[in-house]
């Protein structure tokens, strides 16, 4: 890449000074064989070479021109990449030509090193300050602060600044308003209690009659909406209390937690059945429709609904009576409702058989046959 800016500079130079030709003489000799370093580190350089003479210097012999070649590829590499500054002296380009031709990759012969740096920070200051001036920045040199106008009003810096703030409020609204923006004696925000204002102004005094007593400014404590009562918690178990009592109220704990749990896996097969399997379905549709509903979008099936805890379910619900049929290849389950008082369990009517009992009944008396099998086995 630098070698291709070197290259682009030099012609441009050459072309700047001599034209489309080099002389012939002496000088045009030495810029031809400067240009032709650059040229011998690229790729296919014994074509380009005799290109480049023929089209720079059309007057030099083949004899010569070959033995300037040869003399070229016989330089050692790191004598054909010279350094900018010592190309610069080579070809005596000062800083006027550098700036005019942009001449980048070549030093100015007559800059030294410190001068060449702070030509390049002058240069960097401009460029900075015509881009401000392009998005429409303020000079430094006519700023406020530079130029301070309240020496030559004869007034405090404090005054000038609240003099203009209240200007532009009287020309934005019309009337006068407070001055807000006074400058302090600490350019950041006023965030400490030691800050103050450049000109401190005392506050006026109260007037006569407004005085509010001090009670009145202290909030009450009185309660603007209704507090709700506190939930008290219920009586612990005495410890005291007979062995027995404890006993048993465990395990009533312990059943219901474990009819909630059998109700409910209980409830969703039998809304199942009967509700979507219109009450008659065997056992392979009836699993099929239940582990469908319960798999998870991966397709596993949740925890509680293989195929081994639904034939748990189905004779929990046999043992309870709330289902009927099954037992065979083909032969379909259907709820049952729960015997009347006084009626055989032979005689239990067909949920499909009855018209009277609804879907809601039949759950209904199931809930209360399980509290009543409950309340025997823990008596």
């Amino acid at each position: 890449m630098l070698r291709r800016l070197r290259l682009g500079n030099l012609r441009k130079l050459f072309r700047h000074r001599y034209g489309p030709i080099l002389p012939d003489d002496d000088a045009g000799r030495a810029e031809l064989r400067e240009l032709l370093l650059p040229i011998s580190v690229s790729a296919n350089s014994a074509t380009k070479m005799p290109k480049a003479i023929e089209l720079w210097a059309p007057w030099m012999g083949q004899q010569e021109a070959l033995a300037l070649i040869d003399d070229i590829n016989r330089t050692p590499i790191w004598q054909r990449k010279p350094d900018g500054k010592v190309l610069g002296d080579r070809l005596r380009a000062t800083n006027a030509h550098r700036e005019r031709l942009k001449l980048w990759t070549i030093a100015a012969c007559d800059m030294s090193e410190e001068e060449a740096k702070e030509w390049r920070k002058a240069k960097h200051r401009e460029r900075n300050r015509r881009l401000r001036q392009l998005r429409g920045g303020t000079p430094q040199a006519s700023s406020t602060n530079r130029t301070k106008p309240w020496l030559t009003l004869g007034m405090s810096r404090a005054s000038w600044y609240r003099r203009e703030t209240v200007s532009c409020a009287e020309l934005k609204t019309g009337r006068n308003r407070p001055h807000f923006g006074e400058t302090t004696s600490c350019e950041i925000k006023l965030i400490k209690a030691e800050h103050e204002s450049v000109s401190p102004e005392q506050a006026p005094p109260p007037k006569k009659g407004r005085t509010v007593p001090l009670a009145q400014t202290v909030k009450s404590k009185t309660p603007t909406k209704p507090e709700k009562p506190k939930q008290q918690r219920g009586a612990p178990v005495d410890a005291a209390a007979p062995s027995a009592q404890r006993t048993k109220l465990s395990q009533e704990g312990k059943m219901a937690s474990q009819e909630r749990k059998l109700e409910h896996g209980l409830q969703v097969m039998l809304d199942i059945l009967t509700g979507y399997l219109g009450n008659a379905a065997t056992r392979t549709e009836w699993l099929v429709e239940i582990q469908k509903r319960f798999s998870g979008r991966n397709g596993k099936l949740r925890r509680g609904w293989s195929k081994y805890s639904f034939d748990r379910k189905v004779h929990k619900l046999e043992q309870l009576g709330l289902i009927t049929g099954g037992r065979g290849f083909g032969v379909s389950y259907s709820a049952v409702a729960p015997a009347q008082p006084g009626q055989a369990a032979s005689g239990r009517k067909s949920v499909a058989d009855s018209a009277e009992l609804g879907f809601l009944d039949v759950l209904k008396a199931a809930k209360q046959q399980l509290l009543k099998g409950s309340k025997s086995t823990a008596a």
